[in-house]
């Protein structure tokens, strides 16, 4: 879901109980969570278990990593700072999808917020705000589903009896507004994620349009056509609000 596109593409899988004690107040369960490592699997954080890539029977296999740079002549740089010291119970939840792919996904997500259906977030003044908004046929269904800081959090609105909640109603109008009073609580205080691209990737311009783009992406993209991008067209906001 949601999560993992936040997670930098590792499945967390969700838990509800944290520790049980008892009635001497000793603990007698402690649950160990799987850690989302945006460094494992691709390099690696030191000390860290490796990030398994198999998620429901499926072996992803190992995460593509970036080529080596040759360089002509030695760079001088800085003594290597010493590890940082790390859990060595740490569990390191696997890999869902390629942690460039998760980049990605959650640049497109905040760019919904910045000029797509889910503006209205915009009021959260939060640049790692992002989501999608959603609707089904006739109304019966508004969605908003998004991230921010350490959160991810999707909200549903709906009907029992499957009846429509009215004209118009899209998820931007009557999901996000809820969505945005929730974050707004949960985000108090809370710092900024943040999204730099990993290591694999490399900064290209398109059709005048800046961004970044896997390493073997690159020369298939150079390669192609140029094409009209719309920017001159205007569409009504069902043709976006799918989910």
């Amino acid at each position: 879901g949601y999560a993992v596109f936040a997670n930098g593409g590792s499945l967390v899988t969700p838990w509800f109980i944290d520790e049980v004690k008892d009635r001497e107040g000793n603990v007698v369960f402690k649950e160990n969570p799987a850690t989302a490592c945006r460094g494992c699997g691709r390099g690696g954080s030191p000390g860290a278990s490796p990030a398994s890539q198999v998620v429901d029977g499926f072996d992803f296999g190992p995460a593509q990593g970036s080529k080596p740079k040759v360089t002509e002549k030695p760079v001088a740089s800085k003594p290597a700072e010493p590890a940082k010291p790390i859990d060595p119970n740490m569990r390191v939840a696997p890999r869902a999808i390629d942690d460039r792919t998760a980049y990605q996904l959650v640049s497109m997500m905040r760019d919904v917020v910045l000029r797509g259906t889910a503006t209205a977030a915009k009021v959260l003044n939060r640049e790692d705000v992002g989501g999608k908004t959603g609707s089904t046929n006739d109304h019966r269904d508004a969605w908003f589903g998004g991230f921010g800081g350490a959160y991810s959090t999707v909200v549903w609105v709906g009907r029992d009896d499957f009846r429509s909640l009215g004209s118009r109603e899209y998820g931007g109008k009557a999901a996000l507004p809820i969505w945005i009073d929730f974050m707004r609580a949960a985000l108090k205080e809370q710092p900024v994620a943040a999204n730099d691209p990993p290591e694999g990737m490399v900064q290209t311009s398109t059709n005048g349009v800046t961004e970044w783009v896997k390493t073997e992406d690159l020369e298939r993209i150079q390669s192609e056509e140029s094409y009209d991008t719309g920017e001159n067209q205007t569409a009504d906001e069902a043709a976006f609000d799918i989910f």
